[in-house]
């Protein structure tokens, strides 16, 4: 895949490199394994690995730069900047070239770590805008009719402690004499071995095997994996009701202690209580069932427990012959939105809920591959939502796709009636 990249000189003779290609690994090997694997697929002179917490990591692969290039990535650096927020970062290269890095939650977003020609600056924008359908925060050099763009320096995304080891690309390859050494040595212990004849012979079926390999139609591989990750998805969202079971279990106070706030995910929920009128020991003077830990805090306020989660393994995982196209989606999610809240009347939500959809991308896209190579995709994407506590089984009757990472409850001391409830997962769709 052809690629423009551009180097910005900044301080102390390091600099910043725009025009990365961005992909995820599959998830089925360890990651140096993978990273190594699509380095070598991309043909990158460098990579850089970027993580998320509880996403996927994802690899930046730099193609054409000096081994010794001192160089550090900007889709990284702004990622890392802007950290949970959607926003772009458009820097003028000068030449009448200009750099756009969009992010979104911490990652790079696919297609937009890219150098354009001024003149199209505005329409990738306008593009990146409807992609994300967010609100576009923008920072950089430049001003660009239309767009408010907050004036940002590339120096001052090197200076979090940190940020220069997490973004810095890292060669591909090892040192050429290096190689040749390891070569030289590998081969003489080899012949000296198992005779002359059976190191060519080896040699030969090794290459065999990697022209077979890069000729892997990269479809063949993706049909391959994507049944393992679809059934890995995670709790649907029409089983919501298993991960409120312990939630449902609990009492509001305990020996005078009151149930703030709950957070569970896939195999546990954990429990934080408040003081209101009790002692650690009146806490600890009648246990409370299926309670695998008790923290006693050191602020003297707070008391956190784990409670197991029991889901059932048939209410995980993703039919792909069950999910909708993307546009079917959209527009069966934005109608259930529409009538849910009220707001098709009169233009105001009248129930207090919110639900949000984050940009999807090619779910388990595999080494080396790019989107457009990819025929009849599944692609993934994250959602939340919040509201009421009486809401939280509203994902229970979303359409087909939904899955449920996390719950979080919170309840305000002596006030249940006010309790809240968010919800995080992803949600997953046809071409």
């Amino acid at each position: 895949m052809a690629m423009i990249m551009r180097l910005v000189a900044v301080d102390g003779g390091r600099n910043v490199a725009f025009g990365l290609e961005w992909l995820t690994p599959p998830g089925e090997k360890p990651i140096v394994k993978e990273r190594r694997a699509m380095a070598r697929e991309a043909k990158a002179s460098h990579t850089v690995l970027l993580r998320v917490d509880q996403d996927r990591p994802v690899v930046g692969v730099a193609r054409g730069l000096p081994r010794r290039a001192n160089a550090y990535s900007a889709a990284s650096l702004f990622s890392m900047y802007m950290k949970k927020a959607c926003a772009v970062l458009v820097w003028d290269l000068g030449q009448r070239r200009v750099a756009i890095v969009g992010v979104r939650n911490g990652l790079p977003v696919v297609g937009f770590d890219t150098i354009v020609p001024v003149e199209e600056v505005s329409t990738k924008l306008g593009d990146f805008a409807r992609l994300t359908q967010l609100d576009l925060k923008a920072f950089g050099n430049i001003q660009i009719s239309g767009f408010d763009i907050e004036k940002a320096n590339l120096e001052d995304m090197l200076a979090p402690i940190g940020a220069s080891k997490v973004a810095r690309l890292v060669p591909a390859t090892l040192p050429k004499g290096l190689i040749i050494g390891v070569l030289i040595a590998g081969a003489t212990v080899v012949a000296a071995s198992y005779g002359l004849d059976y190191y060519r012979s080896y040699q030969a079926d090794a290459e065999a095997k990697r022209r077979a390999a890069a000729h892997i139609d990269v479809n063949i591989a993706y049909r391959t994996v994507l049944p393992k990750v679809l059934a890995n998805a995670g709790l649907r969202a029409e089983h919501i009701s298993d991960m409120l079971y312990t939630f449902r279990s609990l009492p509001l106070t305990h020996k005078g202690w009151w149930l703030h706030k709950v957070v569970c995910q896939q195999s546990l929920c954990t429990v934080t209580w408040d003081i209101n009128g009790g002692t650690f020991d009146t806490f600890a003077e009648e246990s409370i069932p299926h309670a695998l830990s008790t923290r006693n805090q050191p602020n003297f306020k707070n008391i956190i427990q784990d409670f197991p989660v029991s889901i059932n393994p048939g209410s995980r995982g993703i039919d792909a012959k069950s999910l909708l196209p993307q546009t079917t989606f959209e527009t069966r999610v934005g109608t259930m939105v529409q009538l849910l809240t009220g707001s098709w009347k009169s233009g105001q939500p009248l129930i207090p809920v919110t639900l949000t959809l984050g940009s999807p991308a090619i779910l388990a896209l595999p080494a080396g591959a790019t989107e457009n190579q990819i025929q009849n995709p599944i692609r993934v994407g994250t959602w939340a939502m919040q509201g009421k506590l009486w809401m939280v089984k509203f994902p229970a009757s979303f359409p087909a796709g939904f899955t449920v990472e996390s719950l979080s409850i919170e309840v305000p001391p002596n006030d249940p009636e006010s309790a809240t409830a968010t919800i995080e997962g992803k949600y997953y769709v046809k071409k």
